[in-house]
This record gives C-alpha cells, structure tokens and sequence, in this order.
C-alpha cells in the first residue's frame, strides 16, 4: 500500500511537470473516485461586470426615451403652429372677401339706385310723347350717351312694340317684343329688372324698364335700357 501511494505521487509530480504546475501542486480534475470536477464560482468581477452592461443599456434607453420624447414635443408644436396659421389666413381671406363683397353689394346697389332714377325722369319727361313724338328719339339718345354701361334704350307700346330706339341698335325699331321680362314689364306696369335671357342671337340681355304714364295716368309703354352680353360669334372672333 505504501508503494502504490508513493507512486502515485511521482505520476502526479510528472504530470504536474509536464503541465508548468509546481512540484507538489495538485490540480482538481477528476479524481479517481469518479467525482465531477469542482467549478470556480463566477465571484464578484463577473457580477459587476454584468452590472455595468446593465447600466449602460439602461443609460442608451433613457437617451433614446428623451430624444423621441423631444422629437414629439417639436412635432406638436410645429402641427399646432401649423394649425394656427391655416386658421388664421382663412379667417384673413374670409373677411378680405366679406368686405369685398359688401363693397362691391353697395356699388351695384347705388349703380341699379342711381338707373332707376334715370329711368324714372326720363319716363317724366316722356308723359307728353304724345303730344311730341320726337321727345322719344331725344330721350333714348340722350340715356345712351349718358349711361355708357348699357348697349340700347328703348321705347315700347302697350301693346310690346318698339316705337323709339337709341342709334346703338336701330334694327329694333319697329319689331314686337315678345320676351317674358316685356310682358312682365306691361303687365305689372311696374319698374323691374328682368332675369338673363338669351335672344335668338344667342346674345344674353338684361332688361331695366320703367313705365311711362301720361299726365292724366294713362299707361303709355315703358322705357327700358338693355344690357346685352357679346355674341358667341364675337367672342370667338376676339
């Protein structure tokens, strides 16, 4: 027994020499009883190493939390400034519009105000046409050059039929209106402004009429002025 202890050291001095321990070192590995070698535990290098992985992952984390926390922020600012400035220029164009067309309502107000009083002198003047007939031409020439606006002024009958017309058209002198603005205008006897209608020209015409009434408040026609729009064939020859 003492031999095989004595030998067993020398095979364990030899291998320890051959590995670069030192002589009477003994290295754990498997012992002959068929034990599992013995581990090291990982000790507190590891664990603070892992611990210091763990904080820096946590430092990237919270920087990448504050920088999209940053980016949303300036986001929303920039969605509700954008917000905020869309809201105000269409408030800005809306009363820019709104003045605008309030203007241009009381323009046209005062323009149709300021024609019906035209009409109604010279449909005061006209009371005695029958007794002057040329009072008629005079008064349609004289409404034409003094309302520029407009393209004609004519006289009709009771009865719808051009008697007096400025030199602009005189191809109307003569002819019977049939149009439902003249028949409103003989009708009601009243001052109107008729709807657009086209003519057979294809021309749209805008009639401004004012009755004439005699002396003794006898209806006598009306005098209108007419506002026709260009022909298709001029518009499409300019």
């Amino acid at each position: 027994h003492k031999e095989y202890r004595r030998q067993r050291q020398m095979c364990i001095r030899d291998r320890d020499a051959a590995s670069g321990g030192a002589p009477g070192h003994v290295r754990l590995g498997r012992t002959d009883r068929g034990h599992a070698p013995f581990r090291r535990s990982a000790g507190p290098r590891a664990f603070l190493t892992e611990s210091a992985m763990f904080r820096i992952d946590l430092r990237r984390l919270i920087l990448w939390i504050s920088l999209l926390s940053v980016i949303l922020v300036l986001a929303g600012g920039l969605h509700a400034s954008y917000l905020v400035q869309r809201d105000l220029l269409l408030h800005n164009a809306l009363e820019v519009n709104r003045v605008y067309a309030s203007k241009l309502a009381s323009a046209t107000d005062t323009f149709l105000t300021d024609v019906r009083r035209y009409l109604a002198y010279s449909a005061d003047v006209l009371a005695d046409m029958e007794a002057r007939p040329a009072l008629m031409a005079e008064e349609t020439r004289r409404q034409q050059e003094q309302l520029g606006h407009f393209n004609s002024s004519v006289v009709v009958s009771p009865q719808g039929k051009v008697i007096a017309v400025s030199s602009a058209y005189p191809e109307l002198l003569g002819q019977q209106l049939t149009s439902d603005a003249s028949k409103t205008a003989i009708r009601t006897k009243q001052p109107i402004i008729s709807e657009p209608y086209q003519t057979s020209t294809g021309r749209w015409l805008i009639l401004y009429s004012y009755p004439i009434f005699s002396r003794d408040y006898r209806y006598l026609g009306y005098i209108c002025l007419l506002y026709t729009s260009p022909s298709p064939r001029d518009l499409s020859t300019s």
